[in-house]
């Protein structure tokens, strides 16, 4: 593994040096940090689906829980970047009926209904690698294409469906199906190979500007194929509850290693600027990831001609932002919540750049 990853980077280093030779006799060097972090969790807060949904809170209305972690680290030669990429997808739709359940049954709470209509899909993923990316900029259109290759860590990618009566009766109308793939089984406690992969994802982001209007369109995964070469899995079928108090089964099951071609919901973010004056730009931000859309009113604040201040405000979902950006330095926070501990939404952009020579 450590030599496979050596033998790309060094791959990639060499295919940089290539494009700046070509580019500029002497090329210009700089390092680069950047981390973006988005978490989404409706029906409870961030905080409790950390602590596994034990909360005196009430559960909300949402069937909705997302997570998007991006670390990168690397250099840059003139219009290339190149580096280290760690990266966490995390993305799960699910009932109402299923929220309800397991908030009820993480908090000893009695049931007053006798079945639920469950529905859950996973699509998530753990990978790191390396990603090479190239900037073309003509007038005032810059588009920036970073390709990631990856190694696939971790996984859990499937959906459950079906009927769910937590009573345990002779007239129990328990029906489930469960068909995914995971790095452990933790249903059967069974000891599995962990699953192996490698992916590409490609991300882009497209800035144009004309007069006092100002456009980008960050498309994060807007190509991505993440492929399992093998990966554990399971499906189960029936009554589950005679599987877990075992009764005589009542269940169907059958494990296997799949060969799996995992895509990546799209992450697209759209901002629009019009400057107003000389200090004081307005417009709006839009935002798209899986299932999940918010719109914000923006204004910036132009401080000096390098520093930038911004506030946004999504009114449907109460989320409030503010950043700061310079072209070495940007830094970003927004939130539902000036409390963490009561907040749903949460996220998050660091980036520095510096020049070494």
């Amino acid at each position: 593994m450590i030599l496979r990853k050596t033998n790309i980077g060094f791959f990639l280093f060499l295919s940089t040096l290539s494009v700046a030779n070509h580019a500029n006799a002497k090329p210009s060097f700089g390092t680069e940090v950047n981390i973006s972090s988005i978490s989404l969790s409706e029906p409870v807060t961030i905080k409790t689906n950390f602590d596994d949904w034990e909360t005196d809170e009430e559960l909300k209305p949402g069937n909705r829980l997302y997570s998007k972690q991006v670390a990168r680290a690397g250099f840059t030669i003139n219009r290339v970047h190149l580096g280290y990429t760690k990266q966490l997808y995390y993305y799960l739709n699910f009932s109402h009926d299923t929220a309800l359940l397991h908030y009820r049954e993480r908090n000893n709470i009695k049931h007053d209904k006798t079945t639920f209509d469950i529905y859950l899909n996973a699509n998530n993923a753990e990978a790191e690698g390396f990603y090479l990316g190239y900037t073309v900029e003509w007038k005032g259109l810059s588009v920036n294409a970073t390709l990631n290759y990856l190694d696939l860590e971790e996984l859990y990618y499937g959906e459950a469906f079906g009927f769910f009566d937590p009573a345990e009766t002779a007239s129990n109308r328990t029906e489930i199906t469960i068909d995914y793939a995971y790095p452990e089984d933790r249903i059967f406690e069974r000891p599995v190979d962990p699953p192996e992969g490698t992916g590409i994802t490609l991300d882009l982001n497209i800035q144009y500007s004309w007069r006092e209007h100002s456009f980008a369109a960050l498309i994060g995964e807007a190509y991505s194929d993440l492929y399992w070469n093998t990966a554990p899995g399971s499906r189960i079928e029936g009554n589950l509850n005679s599987l877990l108090s075992d009764d005589e089964a009542a269940i169907r099951y059958s494990h296997f290693r799949a060969q799996i071609h995992q895509r990546l919901p799209v992450h697209t973010q759209l901002h629009y600027r019009y400057r107003l004056n000389p200090q004081f730009s307005a417009g709006l931000n839009h935002e798209k990831l899986d299932n999940k859309r918010w719109t914000a009113w923006a204004g910036n604040w132009h401080i000096t001609p390098k520093w930038t201040g911004s506030v946004l405000w999504n009114p449907d979902d109460s989320i409030w932002g503010l950043q700061i950006k310079h072209p070495h330095f940007a830094f970003g926070l927004a939130s539902d919540s000036s409390d963490y501990r009561k907040s749903h939404y949460l996220k998050l952009q660091l980036e520095v750049h510096a020049k070494l020579f």
